[in-house]
């Protein structure tokens, strides 16, 4: 069974794949608005499907320890799609340096989340996943809701660029067009890889 669901595991990064180019295009400019809108439901139907077609009865159970060890540091001006929050993680965790790690609370324990745990995985981004105690500030209890424990990617956050601050409405649009296109490509290869790596599993595995 584990050698069956490495060979399907680069379903899962096209699932980042979908994601990222849907955030990156999630302002379209007016002229064609309404006409992305639709498209960009109709994609969502499409990708939704697939997450429920994809995960497991043992990928529902991503979030089902809670997670105890684990320091949180400073809130992150940016958390990503998907996400209530995100946070630094202090000391160390599960023998990672917390400076390289970042913990991300999920809205909801749900097909949507199981699936981006898997997908993490896959790719081996994944260090851990569970339920963890938290409340916002206008909040008035805390609730449990799941999280995931994630190594910290380089970048800078693109409205913090002194080019794109400087740029006019147009170029910024081009900006976002481009980044758009480099992440999805970028994606794709590591998706090609991940790929490659299970089916040379499902070979090792039929020749056994």
């Amino acid at each position: 069974m584990s050698n069956l669901l490495s060979c399907r595991a680069f379903r899962f990064v096209i699932l980042i794949l979908l994601g990222l180019c849907l955030m990156a295009y999630a302002s379209p400019t007016p002229s064609f608005g309404l006409r992305s809108h639709t498209n960009r439901r109709s994609i969502r139907g499409r990708w939704m499907r697939m997450i429920m077609e994809a995960v497991t009865k043992e990928d529902e159970q991503a979030f089902s320890s809670y997670l105890s060890d684990i320091v949180t540091g400073e809130r992150l001006p940016k958390s990503g799609t998907n996400s209530i929050a995100a946070y630094e993680v202090k000391g160390t965790y599960k023998g990672h340096d917390g400076n390289n790690l970042v913990i991300k609370i999920l809205p909801d324990n749900s097909t949507y989340t199981w699936g981006e745990a898997k997908a993490l995985r896959a790719i081996g981004d994944l260090v851990d996943s569970g339920t963890i105690m938290y409340a916002e500030p206008h909040w008035l209890s805390s609730r449990y809701l799941p999280a995931v424990v994630i190594k910290k990617m380089p970048g800078k956050i693109l409205e913090h660029i002194p080019a794109y601050m400087r740029a006019d409405p147009k170029q910024k649009e081009s900006f976002r067009r481009e980044i758009a296109q480099q992440m999805c490509q970028k994606v794709a290869a590591v998706a090609d890889n991940t790929r490659g790596k299970s089916q040379e599993k499902c070979l090792d595995h039929s020749e056994r």
